[in-house]
């Protein structure tokens, strides 16, 4: 079963930092959505975004016309299509690439997968393998070993996996009963491993906890099984939530990595979801007739306003600002104009991913570090005394993508100078701490 809407499936969640904005009102007295591509008027699928090495970031959105890439004022945009042959891109990923840097993969109406490993300035066809060429979902996520995998879900021809940036795909989905793939998402299980969930087009949500060798329908109070979108999201107590998107159903969480749904559709008038976004525990959901917003999942409200363009395709929170990919462009609105107050709601990326240093310091006995991932990846987090001697590993495990923090207990150890480690992925970092006794 074909969906009747397009979608946009790539999800980045960003990097929050402590801010505090307050308003007077729940509502402003003159809310606003503005137009941000002059230039463009077509219809837009997807957003993504990284930081491109010159402490800025390299915001893109996927179109039906090419991938386009925000210029220093947000009116203007520039086309990235050079060797794109297909420009209807329906979704992009992001993924580290061995030079410290990221990739971009773009999954194209009936061209395949195309990669850029130059931001966007050039495309490379990458479709060995690939027996269907209508890709309507990609997907990457880093291992425990440091290799990248990407998922392509097509239009009919099943789900794709490639460990070589597209070098080659092979088929994903041996017990995947379901050959339209139009969503799929990725998160971190309490194991350490990743949880793949693939929406499908009439035959609802699977789960495979092995890379894609093998699945299992997750469909338990899912009552409309055309998925058109999945999203993760933080449940605000260390945890994650699962939401699905659906054709004419709604909205609908799992509170449990699928195992059963609950319909959360209060305050939805329109059940077309072709899109969420998502800041800490605020999300938002974009549907064939504007845009909603929620505080915790399950109650939504309209705040569409004066938007113009109805459609709404794709959504992203970037720099203080909602947007909104529409069937006739892109429209921005401030989130402090939905969210009041907003907290923690800064969304500029860092240039790369973040240590930061402990608070308090010098401390005693317990202190706090946080560190910001960009991507999904293995992390480990260990501290050593000053002869470089390990005394504590305080993250060993995959760990998803955005903020976190662990506490640190030194009741047991000396007083004096620490160092604290952190290896992600391709990025290492030190730092030191001092301990009072």
């Amino acid at each position: 079963m074909k969906p009747l809407l397009r979608l946009c499936t790539f999800f980045f969640r960003r990097t929050p930092l402590l801010i505090l904005l307050l308003s007077i009102n729940n509502k402003p007295l003159f809310a606003q959505w503005t137009k941000t591509n002059t230039s463009y008027t077509g219809g837009v699928d997807c957003f993504a975004a990284y930081p491109n090495g010159t402490n800025g970031i390299n915001f893109f959105a996927a179109t039906n016309n090419g991938v386009y890439l925000e210029s220093k004022s947000d009116t203007s945009w520039s086309a990235l299509n050079t060797g794109l042959t297909n420009k209807w891109v329906k979704s992009l990923a992001v993924s580290p690439n061995a030079a410290g840097g990221y990739n971009l993969i773009a999954g194209t109406l009936s061209g395949g997968v195309f990669l850029s490993t130059d931001n966007g300035t050039s495309w490379t066809a990458v479709n060995s393998g690939l027996t269907n060429l209508y890709v309507h979902s990609v997907a990457a996520v880093t291992s425990t070993t440091g290799d990248t995998m990407i998922f392509a879900g097509t239009g009919g021809g099943g789900l794709f996996l490639s460990t070589n940036n597209g070098t080659n795909w092979t088929i994903a989905d041996a017990s995947l009963t379901s050959t339209y793939i139009y969503t799929v998402a990725i998160s971190i299980n309490g194991k350490g491993g990743v949880n793949l969930y693939a929406g499908t087009g009439g035959d609802g949500v699977f789960l495979s906890t092995n890379k894609g060798a093998s699945w299992t329908a997750i469909n338990s109070g899912l009552t409309n099984l055309n998925v058109q979108v999945l999203a993760i999201a933080p449940d605000g107590i260390g945890g994650t939530n699962l939401l699905a998107g659906t054709n004419g159903g709604g909205a609908f969480l799992s509170t449990n990595n699928g195992a059963s749904w609950s319909a959360v559709n209060t305050g939805l008038t329109d059940t077309t979801i072709m899109t969420f976004a998502n800041i800490d525990n605020n999300l938002f959901a974009g549907t064939g007739s504007g845009v909603f917003f929620s505080r915790d999942g399950k109650n939504w409200s309209d705040v569409t306003d004066n938007l113009k363009n109805m459609d709404i395709y794709a959504l992203m929170v970037y720099n203080m600002n909602l947007y909104a990919g529409t069937n006739g462009g892109i429209w921005k609105r401030p989130l402090s104009e939905m969210i009041t107050p907003v907290k923690r709601m800064s969304n500029d990326l860092p240039a790369h991913p973040n240590l930061h240093q402990n608070y308090p310091n010098p401390f005693n006995p317990t202190t706090i570090i946080g560190y910001e991932l960009l991507t999904a990846t293995h992390v480990r987090l260990a501290v050593y005394d000053i002869l470089g001697k390990e005394v504590s590993t305080l993250v060993n495990q995959m760990m998803p993508a955005g903020s976190h923090q662990v506490e640190f207990s030194a009741s047991k150890l000396a007083g004096g100078i620490y160092f604290y480690r952190i290896e992600a992925g391709l990025y290492v970092q030190s730092r030191k701490m001092i301990l009072l006794k």
